[in-house]
């Protein structure tokens, strides 16, 4: 069953993150700002707020069950280039800032991130 749960919520941000798939390709930087906000505003914080709630109901601050899963893992890396390029997301969600210093706090993340090279998406 946590398998499943993890492939349907793997899937829900596979669909969310679509939304951007016109930014990565938008060339002119005032249009590419644009999709970026529409994309956050339309998709990205319903989706946080839908996720929030799943969070909610596992109560370990994790996705699905009790420790770490690949599931955390990928949310992780995409929530945190949302709520970095968006900070607005953070005071909006805060069960999901919750599991973003959770999971960059694990030691073997924290050192992964110390050294990982500066990007913008």
């Amino acid at each position: 069953w946590e398998s499943a749960q993890c492939n349907m919520l793997a899937e829900g941000l596979n669909d969310a993150s679509k939304c951007f798939t016109g930014w990565f390709f938008e060339k002119d930087p005032e249009k590419k700002a644009a999709l970026w906000e529409a994309g956050v505003k339309e998709t990205i914080d319903p989706f946080c707020t839908k996720y929030e709630a799943v969070l909610e109901k596992t109560g370990s601050g994790h996705f699905v069950g009790s420790k770490m899963s690949w599931v955390d893992i990928q949310l992780y890396t995409s929530l945190d280039r949302f709520f970095t390029k968006s900070p607005e997301l953070n005071g909006k969600h805060p069960k999901i800032r919750a599991f973003l210093d959770m999971v960059s706090e694990e030691p073997k993340i924290k050192a992964y991130l110390a050294k990982r090279p500066k990007r913008d998406m």
